[in-house]
C-alpha cells in the first residue's frame, strides 16, 4: 500500500496508536483479572489498589494511570473522541505516547506480581 499524502500517513500512525493502546490495555486488564483484583470506577481504581497494597507510585505514573483510564473509556465508549468531549477531534496516540504507556503497564504488572509474591510468601 502506498500513501500519496502526508495526512494519510499521519492518520495511519494515529490508528496504529489506537490499536496498540487497546492491545496493551487488554493485556493489563487480563493480568489484573488473573490476579483476582476487582477494580471498579466508583470504589477501587488501579491507583487505589496500588496504594492500599503499599506500592509507592511515582509522580509521573499517577498522572499516567489517570490518563490511561480516560483514554481507555474514550476508545471503548466514545469512538476515540477527545478527552474534553469534542466529537470533532480524536485522541492522538503517537509512538512516544505508546512507549510511555508500555513502560507504565509493565511497571503496573511488576507491582501486581510483587504484591502477589509477598502474599504467597506470607502464607507459607
Amino acid at each position: 500500500m502506498e500513501f500519496s499524502k502526508e495526512s494519510q500517513i499521519n492518520s495511519m500512525v494515529i490508528e496504529f496508536g489506537w490499536s496498540f493502546f487497546c492491545r496493551y490495555e487488554a493485556c493489563l486488564e487480563n493480568f489484573i483479572k488473573s490476579n483476582d483484583i476487582q477494580l471498579s470506577r466508583e470504589k477501587l481504581s488501579l491507583y487505589d489498589w496500588l496504594k492500599v497494597n503499599n506500592v509507592e507510585v511515582p509522580h509521573d505514573y499517577v498522572k499516567g494511570l489517570e490518563l490511561y483510564r480516560k483514554i481507555r473509556n474514550q476508545l471503548h465508549h466514545r469512538d476515540g473522541a477527545s478527552i474534553d468531549g469534542d466529537l470533532e477531534t480524536e485522541i492522538h496516540l503517537l509512538p512516544e505516547h505508546m512507549n510511555n504507556f508500555y513502560y507504565l503497564f509493565i511497571w503496573c504488572g511488576e507491582q501486581i506480581q510483587s504484591v502477589a509474591n509477598k502474599k504467597i510468601n506470607k502464607d507459607t
